[in-house]
């Protein structure tokens, strides 16, 4: 319809029709050039963008958690770089956290064999006290003070079992 009313005024105004058609032709080769060039270059700034994207997202990877994420765009490839930094940021926390838990599994570790070395050294000795009270001895008293509270009570009724039977055996040899 463009090329139809432009040959009708190329005709009015005196100019030849294949003069017409020659600029018709340039100006769809100068419009088209125009698109190509902003392809490039749009295309081009996408494809810059992506690259740094994958970057980040390799750095992420290998743990380098501290990369720069960021894009000044506000379309999809900014929100894009937006939701891998969010990623990022998670990533980081959630390791921390689960670093902070293996610390305390460790400690609680760590204490729990303190702890039941504590106890087979308590059971040691009541076992040698027993022993003696089973031969007749029971002027063997047990430390009461411990850190388990348990173990504290035993050794507390031990003594009082073992002290009230030496004063039965007192009284009956008397």
């Amino acid at each position: 319809v463009f090329a139809t009313v432009f040959v009708e005024y190329l005709r009015v105004m005196g100019g030849t029709v294949d003069a017409g058609i020659a600029a018709i032709a340039a100006i769809c080769f100068v419009f088209t050039l125009n698109f190509g060039l902003f392809g490039i270059v749009v295309s081009d700034n996408v494809g810059i963008q992506l690259s740094q994207l994958l970057r980040v997202a390799n750095d992420i990877g290998d743990g380098k958690f501290d990369t720069n994420v960021h894009s000044t765009r506000a379309d999809e490839i900014g929100k894009l770089f937006s939701s891998v930094d969010d990623m990022r940021i998670s990533l980081r926390e959630a390791i921390a956290d689960a670093e902070n838990a293996k610390q305390d599994a460790e400690a609680a570790r760590a204490e729990a064999e303190r702890m039941n070395t504590n106890l087979l050294n308590h059971a040691d000795e009541i076992g040698e006290a027993m022993e003696h009270a089973a031969a007749g001895d029971f002027t063997v008293q047990l430390e009461t003070e411990t850190d388990i509270e348990a173990i504290e009570r035993i050794l507390s009724a031990y003594n009082e079992m073992s002290s009230d039977l030496s004063d039965t055996l007192d009284d009956l040899h008397e």
